[in-house]
């Protein structure tokens, strides 16, 4: 599905929506195609840029089914099926395979305070129920999850478990347990490059959604041009901003998110934001 031999950048898609709040197809549409234009290596619907834990088990499904066909295989598709309930995760995992997903992101349970054994326990039966590709995603700030390396190995050696995305800014990971055959992922845009540079394989990207070439150059070659957008964009929890510049390259038609959050309210960071995108060339 995805080489550890490369630097891979996977878009973090973002879930459009219209003003009234309901689905934008158009202009998730419209993302796909400049994605998939600008060869992207992969696509992760359901995420949390995706606003995953606003959206209904319906609209999950229906997301999926569209975007797999509108996708047409041209790039791998991982479907963030993780919940704080291990049935559920199983139910959205086997219906994410049903419907022609390459594989599943599944963060690890949030708000139930599972120790660490809980937490393999958790991903064992979603491999064993399962049986199709998925990596483990660590994003602590989100989660408070208790990962130790030692569990983290356990997973990593489950029969389907492909890898791990880890937005924790943390390298040890790569330090302590990473093997030949792993796939490590930085889950961080802005520390993406060095994590690559010490053995990571790439970066499941939120940027990407707006500049999937230059993310590439950027976790390759460390070039800059992305870092002063990288730092605007970070004036607000995800997806907000990103929302915002999409909106404004107009590759989606509105920058609405669903409560709890709100649009960006801070004129001088729409304004950086604005300026920005006209000095990216």
């Amino acid at each position: 599905m995805f080489s550890n031999q490369n630097k891979s950048v996977i878009t973090a898609l973002v879930t459009p929506f219209k003003q009234d709040h309901s689905i934008d197809y158009h202009s998730l549409f419209s993302l796909l195609d400049h994605q998939l234009a600008h060869d992207i290596d992969g696509l992760v619907l359901l995420g949390t840029t995706g606003e995953s834990p606003t959206l209904t088990p319906h609209e999950k499904i229906d997301l999926i089914k569209k975007t797999v066909h509108r996708v047409n295989h041209q790039c791998p598709i991982l479907i963030g099926t993780g919940s704080n309930a291990t049935a559920f995760t199983v139910e959205m995992t086997k219906i994410a395979k049903e419907e022609g997903a390459s594989g599943a992101l599944i963060v690890t349970p949030y708000y139930n305070n599972p120790c660490p054994e809980e937490i393999f326990d958790h991903y064992e039966c979603i491999n064993d129920s399962t049986q199709f590709p998925f990596m483990l995603y660590h994003v602590p700030s989100r989660t408070n999850a208790k990962l130790t390396d030692s569990v983290v190995r356990r997973i990593l050696d489950l029969k389907y478990c492909i890898g791990f995305k880890d937005a924790s800014v943390n390298l040890k990971w790569l330090e302590t347990i990473q093997t030949a055959n792993d796939l490590f992922l930085s889950g961080d845009d802005l520390s993406a490059f060095n994590y690559c540079q010490i053995g990571g394989q790439g970066v499941i990207s939120v940027i990407s959604n707006a500049y999937p070439k230059l993310t590439k150059q950027y976790i390759n070659h460390g070039d800059s041009t992305l870092i002063d957008i990288l730092q605007a964009i970070s004036c607000h929890v995800n997806p907000v901003p990103i929302k915002y510049l999409l909106k404004h390259m107009r590759l989606i038609q509105h920058d609405a998110v669903r409560a709890p959050l709100k649009t960006l309210n801070s004129n001088q960071n729409k304004q950086n934001i604005q300026d920005l995108i006209g000095e990216i060339i």
